[in-house]
């Protein structure tokens, strides 16, 4: 009976989050086909303690899909169990050792998520995605909280969710802060490449996308580790807890392999959050209008080359990399002597809020000058804080690279090479 339960339990725990995407609600995006939307049912049933209809529902399912193998285990184990029909699902599965009790919670704990994560209303997008570049033709945003990872698509300006996929993230839970603690780092995040999975362990599944942990943010706040990738599962997993991973985010290999092959991939942010804010797109006008109002304001304060008007614009507390402020203006005030500096564009620029600092937002965009023989154009990247007299001011600032310590860990049969990285930046500006 405890192999039955268990067993019966961990299908439950794979149908509960790889399908509490979207339900048959209006206005909703339809992400699931219509078997699986009926198992979502049919753990409801179970749920609520409605074994007869669980099991007229798997019936009918059986009946429209005989080789649908979940739908075939779930019904000869609600059979062969024979439940007390009074009780739920929280009586029948009564755990006697915490192993199994973890697992019981955990169906509870997605069931109750399912509520907030079966529709996704359309015309609504993440409060974080503040405003996505042109070369971005993806955005990845993952809620820990719901282990959903949100792919939208950027087109002309408008963006569309086209993909929902089950996530697993470190066995630890979330906010990474010193290396081995495996947990899952929150954060903006950029893809760094793409790694073949034919050079990978098989650990990784069907491949990997690493990130560019630490971050510039996190390097400051002085968090450690490395090696935070976006990647399948082994071959022989069909599914892995919420909390599993050592700090990477883990997918199923039929998800990773859609998401490894997407073109441009490499040029994606990849946000990690822990809960999503859904808006209209008009809420997040003023917000953006106001930080794009400032970083014009800044970039012009530049062009008339005033050391000390560009430096009311950098917080006391700014660095960039071992520089604080008054080291990294010196520098930046020996270098407006060159009239050939003071002349630039931004281009390609994109801002998003930083998650668990709603009012710090990554902002990053090409730096054009205007004579591009004296100066070479780059990618930068910049933290913006709002203080509390809504006053703008720049914390960080450097080049929008990726480092050393974003490639360690990667194995030397498929790690990138310098050549690939401005190769890469050759044909598409990096994020």
């Amino acid at each position: 009976m405890k192999f039955l339960q268990l067993t019966f339990l961990t299908l439950l725990l794979i149908a509960t989050n790889a399908l509490a995407h979207t339900a048959n609600q209006e206005g909703a995006t339809r992400l699931l086909q219509d078997p699986e939307v009926k198992i979502l049912n049919v753990s409801e049933h179970i749920y609520n303690g409605e074994f007869a209809a669980a099991e007229k529902e798997l019936q009918s399912l059986i009946a429209d899909d005989p080789d649908f193998r979940l739908t075939q285990l779930m019904y000869a184990e609600l059979v062969s169990t024979k439940p007390d029909k009074t009780s739920g699902i929280g009586d029948w599965l009564a755990p006697d050792n915490n192993e199994i009790a973890g697992l019981v919670d955990e169906i509870r704990q997605r069931y109750a998520n399912h509520t907030l994560s079966k529709a996704y209303t359309k015309g609504k997008i993440p409060e974080l995605l503040l405003q996505i570049s042109p070369s971005q033709r993806q955005v990845v945003v993952i809620d820990s909280s719901l282990s959903r990872a949100l792919i939208f698509e950027h087109n002309e300006n408008q963006l569309s969710l086209v993909n929902d996929y089950y996530i697993t993230v470190g066995k630890n839970g979330v906010s990474k802060t010193v290396e081995g603690d495996s947990r899952t780092p929150l954060g903006v995040y950029f893809i760094t490449s793409r790694l073949n999975p034919l050079g990978l362990d098989k650990l990784y599944g069907d491949g990997a996308l690493p990130l560019n942990y630490p971050n510039e943010w996190d390097q400051r706040l002085g968090r450690s580790g490395f090696g935070i990738w976006l990647h399948g599962m082994p071959s022989d997993t069909n599914n892995r807890p919420p909390f599993a991973t050592r700090g990477c985010v883990a997918f199923p290999n039929k998800d990773i392999s859609l998401l490894y092959n997407t073109p441009q991939i490499e040029n994606s942010p990849v946000i990690i959050t822990q809960g999503i804010n859904w808006v209209d797109p008009a809420q997040n006008t003023p917000f953006r209008s106001s930080l794009s109002r400032q970083i014009n304001a800044w970039k012009n304060t530049w062009k008339d080359g005033e050391i000390e008007q560009i430096k009311t614009y950098y917080a006391e507390s700014f660095s960039s990399g071992p520089r604080n402020r008054e080291s990294w203006l010196q520098a930046q005030n020996t270098l407006l002597q060159q009239a050939s500096y003071k002349e630039f564009e931004l281009s390609d620029l994109s801002m998003f809020k930083y998650p668990g600092a709603s009012e710090m937002v990554v902002v990053s965009f090409n730096k054009e000058y205007a004579d591009s023989i004296a100066h070479q154009n780059e990618r930068i990247r910049q933290y913006w804080q709002l203080s509390e007299h809504d006053v703008w001011s720049i914390i960080y600032e450097g080049p929008a690279q990726y480092q050393p310590i974003h490639f360690k860990g990667i194995p030397d049969a498929v790690r990138p090479t310098l050549a690939d990285e401005v190769q890469r930046r050759a044909e598409n500006v990096g994020s």
